[in-house]
């Protein structure tokens, strides 16, 4: 859409693309002993064949205390 925009001659404008954010998962009650990052690794082997760093994150772990549980707040590839 860019290229086409840019061919139309006489626009005086900037043409800007925003970066996408990927996709976020939650994953509820997960046992309070279990590390975060094994989940991530197996997410990761289990749903992607080539994937880097980049790819995936984890963004936010919070804790419920009262249950000994985590929620696990994920970023992914599409």
């Amino acid at each position: 859409m860019k290229k086409e925009i840019q061919k139309i001659s006489g626009l005086n404008c900037e043409i800007k693309t925003l970066d996408m954010k990927k996709p976020r998962i939650k994953i509820v009650e997960v046992d309070g002993d279990i590390d975060p990052g094994d989940i991530e690794n197996l997410i990761v082997s289990q749903n992607f064949l080539n994937y880097t760093n980049d790819d995936h994150k984890i963004v936010h772990v919070l804790n419920n205390k009262k249950k000994g549980t985590k929620t696990i707040f994920m970023e992914l590839a599409p």
